[in-house]
């Protein structure tokens, strides 16, 4: 995404209308298309990156200019307008399109943003917020979804500031992207080194932004237990059909419902407790999953400035013990034939 914001024209245009109030046709009719260009390159001119990037809204730096808080500008990459179908209808009930006027730019994955300032020395800073979370030109980047349009496609969003690229603490504006989650949910998919029995879990709080309340997270002084038994949680995106035995109310299709955060105790661990590993890695060989079905776990928390996502590899005991159980009847033959 650093590589949209940065661009001269969308740079320059916002200026212009930060400066002037100039908010007409002409003053984004060069940007407009250098967006959408930006959007079908995806930055790097590979398949995979035009694929990733599809749509973006500019927002300005505060509320005071002509647009007052509506979008600048929206652009959606020519490679799927009006080619993705989105989970809702019109009023009139006509289908939306992923890049149609209104609904086609999905709500849910653009934060209404409330702006503020700070000052630092002698300058002042814009700085936006939502629902707990605030950006500004040292904390940048708010994500949103992922959010499922069908069983097999999902979207999520990223939000940050457009920063002047002459100075580190002039906001121009704010910039919310639209990409494809397919990296997410490959890596999710992903059977290689799972076994027989074996399925990746990610879960994250219920909350927009992602991130759970510091006071229940390992590195807080003092761990707010009432906060930990109130915190609900869910997986980031349902999950497969062939997982139903052990999540049969997570599947795609089935209601996917919230959860306690206690009912996981590996997830409580790893949120919770310092395991002074990498990621706060660890592991339950002995615990219950959500449906309180008896699995053996391991858990690491993503490394990431704007997600608390918890990453858990589920197995079932049988399959965890059948190694240890192997090795204990080889020893135990062993002995008995060295008695003998």
């Amino acid at each position: 995404m650093q590589f949209i914001s940065s661009r001269i024209l969308i740079q320059d245009a916002l200026q212009r209308y930060n400066d002037n109030g100039n908010n007409t046709v002409d003053d984004w009719s060069s940007a407009m298309p250098d967006m959408e260009a930006a959007l079908a390159s995806g930055g790097a001119g590979t398949a995979t990156g035009q694929q990733l990037l599809l749509q973006s809204m500019t927002f300005p730096r505060n509320n005071s200019g002509p647009a007052g808080f509506t979008s600048l500008l929206n652009t959606t990459s020519s490679m799927v307008a009006g080619q993705v179908k989105l989970p809702y209808n019109y009023p009139n009930g006509s289908e939306v399109f992923l890049g149609d006027d209104g609904l086609g730019y999905p709500p849910n994955l653009y934060p209404n943003l409330t702006y503020f300032s700070t000052t630092s020395g002698s300058t002042t800073v814009a700085e936006a917020g939502y629902d707990g979370a605030v950006l500004s030109p040292t904390s940048s980047t708010l994500l949103l979804g992922p959010w499922n349009v069908n069983s097999s496609y999902s979207l999520v969003s990223m939000t940050m500031p457009i920063i002047n690229n002459t100075s580190a603490l002039d906001v121009l504006g704010w910039i919310t992207v639209i990409l494809d989650a397919r990296l997410i949910t490959q890596v999710i998919d992903s059977p290689e080194g799972l076994d027989q029995t074996a399925e990746m879990l990610v879960i994250r709080p219920i909350n927009a932004t992602n991130h759970y309340p510091p006071d229940i997270v390992y590195t807080s002084p003092t761990v707010d237990q009432t906060a930990v038994n109130n915190q609900q949680v869910n997986f980031v995106l349902p999950l497969n059909s062939n997982e139903s035995d052990r999540h049969p109310t997570h599947v795609y299709g089935a209601s996917n419902p919230v959860f306690p955060l206690t009912s996981y105790p590996a997830a409580v661990t790893a949120i919770t407790k310092d395991q002074s590993a990498i990621n706060n890695g660890g592991s339950k060989i002995s615990t219950t999953n959500e449906d309180g079905k008896r699995i053996s776990a391991g858990f690491a928390i993503l490394s990431s400035g704007f997600c608390d996502w918890v990453v858990i590899i589920e197995e079932s005991q049988s399959e965890v013990w059948k190694p240890i159980v192997r090795l204990r009847n080889v020893l135990l033959a062993c002995v008995f034939g060295t008695l003998g």
